[in-house]
């Protein structure tokens, strides 16, 4: 049974998409696996996974900048 009738719900597809994204698997394999035949509808995939790795990203270097304060302010 193809993927895109297994994930019937459009949270199911729209998790899949988003986190196939994420870690990194190419636009067309997952295209293919979801069964997306036009980009206009997969394209808002590819703004949520953007986004959601604009957040991450936006975390790891608040984190990274507190961390090094923090070190700097031990040395002074």
């Amino acid at each position: 049974m193809p993927l895109n009738e297994v994930l019937s719900s459009c949270i199911d597809r729209k998790m899949f998409i988003t986190n196939a994204l994420i870690l990194g698997m190419s636009e067309m394999e997952v295209k293919k696996i979801s069964g997306h035949k036009d980009d206009k509808s997969f394209r808002r995939y590819l703004e949520l996974g953007n986004s959601a790795i604009q957040k991450a990203n936006d975390k790891l270097n608040e984190k990274s900048v507190k961390a090094t304060l923090k070190r700097l302010a031990g040395k002074v």
